[in-house]
């Protein structure tokens, strides 16, 4: 795994494989935390807008060029980020790189094509709201970091899409579609080549960010739902950014915690108990700050005993662990680390992630030492976050 500056300021990262299919990724550092005076889902729009037509290439063309590279071709945004993606055969890698960049930099915005997509997204949004952990995620989220950028669902809400004019989209687009805001990741045969193509390409501005704040609002808030097979709980303490040097300790106490078959979660409250089918806990991280979540679904009747359960859970681990199940825990994230770049497209990923979160490439080695050298005193001080109080969010 290597990586370089290009002269436009596009970082540029690859890999060399021998096998038939090629991965592209090229990772926009703009999100909906970027979004500021925009309305809210304008990251995502312009993410559908890309596919609509370009200087070369008509919508319908440009459709079936994307077809007949026979691969994949996604396109994803989140909070902190927009990643366009292609998986094709090497055959066909000039046609896709032609294709990348002329979707990404000359993206047209034709009037009809907006009209039709945000009809498209808007019906993404009803399809959300009729997922119900999906929602109460997304409901959760606006309350527990209103106040700042964090709390802006990524969809946006049906008002602000609606609100969206082309002029807003083309704005944002120029604003952040810039090279030296840009990370391309390439595993394939022919990187020079790749090279070569992207640093032809100008950049108009260097991109400014504004400062973030992050904070975790402790809300605890009720919703009732009528015809709702399960109640859904989501559970939120504050956790630590990314870049704390403590990340690490977060990754294995969320694994142990909640995040595996043999954690705390899974054998009580559904092998022990038969309390739930879904429950798991996760941990979100962003550059200023992050959480640690708990997420179950239960019939409502359960609920209370559930939480009393995991409410006992809290008070063991805030006791703290022993070696034992420390090694255990970092020997499995190691083992999933190492299985999970067994594949060309998560190297692909990794690389694009790592240059955006950290501007460096982590080796694989660096993050078993990394995980590795966690500290059961470490583990034991930050498990003390159990002992304070939660936000928490309820539909039933």
């Amino acid at each position: 795994m290597k990586h370089l500056q290009l002269n436009n300021g596009m970082q540029f990262a690859w890999h060399h494989t021998n096998l038939e299919v090629v991965h592209i990724g090229l990772y926009i550092k703009a999100g909906t935390i970027d979004e500021y005076h925009y309305p809210p889902g304008i990251a995502h729009f312009i993410e559908h807008m890309v596919f609509k037509g370009t200087n070369k290439f008509q919508f319908q063309e440009l459709s079936e060029k994307i077809d007949a590279l026979g691969g994949e071709v996604n396109a994803y945004t989140t909070k902190t980020y927009t990643c366009y993606t292609i998986k094709t055969l090497k055959r066909f890698e000039a046609e896709a790189i032609e294709l990348l960049e002329e979707m990404v930099f000359h993206a047209t915005f034709p009037p009809d094509e907006i009209e039709k997509e945000r009809q498209v997204i808007l019906e993404e949004i009803k399809m959300i709201e009729d997922d119900d952990e999906e929602r109460a995620f997304e409901q959760f989220e606006s309350e527990l970091f209103k106040g700042t950028v964090f709390s802006t669902p990524i969809l946006g809400t049906v008002e602000s899409v609606n609100a969206i004019t082309r002029n807003m989209l083309q704005s944002f687009y120029y604003q952040f579609y810039q090279t030296n805001n840009m990370i391309l990741s390439y595993v394939g045969t022919n990187e020079q080549q790749i090279k070569k193509i992207f640093q032809q390409i100008d950049c108009s501005h260097s991109v400014t960010y504004h400062d973030k704040e992050f904070k975790v609002n402790h809300v605890n808030i009720e919703h009732h739902k009528e015809s709702m097979e399960q109640a859904h709980v989501i559970l939120a303490h504050e956790g630590i950014g990314y870049l704390d040097e403590q990340s690490a300790v977060y990754e294995i106490i969320n694994n142990f915690y909640g995040g595996s078959m043999t954690s705390f979660l899974f054998r009580k409250l559904r092998e022990s108990l038969g309390l739930c089918y879904a429950l798991y806990s996760s941990v979100d991280a962003y550059k200023e700050g992050g959480v640690l979540y708990t997420y179950f679904a239960t019939d409502a009747k359960n609920i209370t005993l559930c939480l009393e359960e995991i409410n006992k859970i809290h008070n063991e681990l805030a006791q703290g662990i022993n070696i034992q199940l420390l090694t255990k825990t970092q020997h499995y994230l190691v083992t999933n680390l190492y299985m999970n770049l067994d594949y060309d497209g998560s190297i692909m990923e990794h690389m694009g992630k790592s240059l955006m979160l950290y501007n460096k490439i982590y080796e694989i080695e660096a993050l078993e030492q990394k995980i590795m050298n966690v500290t059961l005193d470490e583990v034991n001080n930050a498990l003390k976050l159990f002992e304070k109080a939660y936000a928490s969010y309820r539909i039933y």
